[in-house]
């Protein structure tokens, strides 16, 4: 297993997450009401979530991320474009 591949599916899930966690708090803030239908919400949520994983991996997979981790060298000095550098 390419460890770019594992690590670069694991940032862009933990960004994905946070900006979920972000939009939730946002959305809190906007309304007080309950979420009507959580028998049916719950599971789409689940669904939707697993499938983000899956497009993230397959598109980590298909090299059409950036490179995360080069084993051996800093991130910064890999040669393609890079989203950060290590403090």
């Amino acid at each position: 297993m390419d460890t770019n591949l594992l690590v670069t599916t694991h940032n862009s899930c933990v960004w994905l997450s946070a900006l979920c966690h972000l939009t939730g708090v946002v959305l809190s803030l906007r309304t007080r009401q309950g979420v009507r239908m959580a028998g049916l919400w719950l599971p789409v949520a689940y669904t939707l979530a697993a499938g983000a994983v899956a497009v993230v991996a397959m598109a980590a997979y298909a090299h059409w991320t950036p490179i995360f981790f080069v084993q051996g060298r800093e991130v910064h000095r890999c040669g393609r474009r890079c989203w950060f550098r290590p403090l």
